[in-house]
């Protein structure tokens, strides 16, 4: 079978023959999109291969490979985890622990709203009324952070090295202050410096329905309050237009997008959030990612995460939280390429309204002085209603390879055509060129 490859009719002595078109078809790879990218980490919405130190809350699940600190009773604060976990999500956590820590815990008034944890060893910080709140145990980790982060730095490295197929402008026409980021394939990615990042007050992303978007974020350290971005919009395929991204903003189709958004920080080794919301998985395996910022005129943020946090090291400012948002996007494997582009543009399919669950609050609009997003920091985490985001990753989908008949029948053409003489090779073009 011949695949994408026109045929051309040459006629040599009244006889009919099929000849390959001049460039065959380029083969997308088989094997272009990894079942789990992120490996273990994607069943988590905090994976900290060192240390972490964090209040407020997570919706999901959090593993740290080294020491960890949750709750401060100076600020009579403390830390919620899994508020949002389902039962199939809890099934598919190593050995069910919705916590884990590899070192030794620090903990006040910290609560396990879902699942069990598990640790090398448990101290309750002094002053702090209680210490956790939900089954919990010592043990060992069952989780390798050596080995998942020894893969996680590999595909980072590799995805930071894929060329950029999307268009970056960090001057749209009439949008000062915005960085556009824009593209057409299923997979989509896209080369940002840091300090190109940093001067945006305003990053829009726009991608086709149901596409994966990876943003490799280059340089040694990124801080989101540098110029003080105010928002990540993402292009709402079922409203038409830029949403700022929020907690449950966009429609079923925006979050789709947000869920296949990754954040790549190949060389970092700082990260730092401010008060916007930020939409998708962030990956920064060599850094230490602030969820807001400590200054001297105080506090930055809290902000949040709209999506998983993959990193080093973790700190967080008061009312930062993670959100169970899990990577669901399509990448390549190590010395893979992306997918190429389907021959037709996807469209977003029907949208069904998404129930409400009765007794869940609506998240509380935000209180900060602006410009900030809309999603407000609780001093006690709050479950709230998330919109749910489609499951499973897009085929891959691009030119198919010649089989090796096609060969056997290129070489049988070659042959035929020496043998009628170099006259009747001159006339066989020649045709051809009129039937083009």
């Amino acid at each position: 079978m011949l695949a994408r490859s026109s045929l051309a009719l040459l006629s040599v002595g009244g006889g009919l023959l099929l000849g390959p078109a001049a460039h065959a078809a380029h083969a997308a790879p088989a094997d272009s999109c990894l079942p789990t990218p992120l490996g273990t980490a994607s069943r988590y919405a905090e994976f900290i291969k060192g240390s972490s130190q964090r209040v407020a809350d997570t919706e999901g699940a959090v593993a740290v490979g080294g020491n960890a600190t949750f709750g401060d009773p100076e600020r009579k604060e403390g830390f919620s985890i899994g508020s949002r976990l389902t039962p199939s999500d809890l099934k598919a956590l190593p050995g069910g622990y919705s916590l884990v820590v590899g070192g030794k815990l620090t903990v006040n008034q910290v609560v396990l709203e879902r699942g069990k944890g598990v640790y090398r060893s448990l101290e309750q910080s002094t002053g702090g009324s209680f210490g956790i709140d939900g089954p919990h145990a010592d043990g060992p980790s069952p989780v390798d952070f050596a080995k998942e982060f020894s893969t996680l730095k590999a595909r980072s490295t590799a995805w930071g090295a894929l060329a950029t197929n999307g268009k970056v402008d960090d001057q749209p026409s009439g949008e000062p202050d915005t960085l556009l980021l824009e593209g057409d394939r299923k997979v989509n990615v896209f080369t940002v410096p840091a300090a190109m990042m940093e001067k945006a007050r305003n990053i829009k992303i726009k991608v086709p329905a149901g596409a994966t978007t990876l943003v490799n974020v280059t340089g040694a350290a990124y801080d989101m309050n540098k110029n003080a971005i105010y928002g990540v919009h993402l292009w709402d395929h079922t409203a038409g237009r830029f949403v700022l991204d929020d907690y449950q903003a966009g429609s079923a189709a925006f979050k789709d997008i947000r869920s296949k958004l990754l954040w790549n920080f190949p060389q970092a080794s700082q990260v730092r959030k401010n008060y916007a919301s930020w939409p998708g998985t962030i990956l920064a395996p060599n850094a230490l990612v602030s969820l807001g910022n400590k200054g001297s005129n105080g506090e930055v943020g809290p902000g949040h995460v709209n999506g998983s946090l993959i990193a080093g090291k973790l700190t967080s400012v008061s009312g930062a939280e993670t959100h169970h948002m899990p990577f669901r996007g399509c990448l390549p494997g190590e010395g893979e390429k992306p997918p190429e582009p389907s021959d037709k543009p996807e469209s977003p399919g029907p949208e069904s309204p998404e129930p409400e669950k009765p007794g869940e609050p609506s998240p509380t609009p935000s209180v900060s002085a602006p410009p900030k997003d809309e999603t407000s920091p609780s001093p006690s985490p709050v479950p709230v209603k998330d919109g749910s985001t489609p499951s499973g990753n897009p085929s891959p989908e691009g030119d198919l390879a010649s089989t090796g008949s096609d060969v056997g029948l290129y070489a049988g053409l070659g042959a035929t055509l020496l043998a009628v003489g170099s006259l009747a090779v001159v006339h066989a073009v020649r045709r051809r060129g009129q039937s083009g």
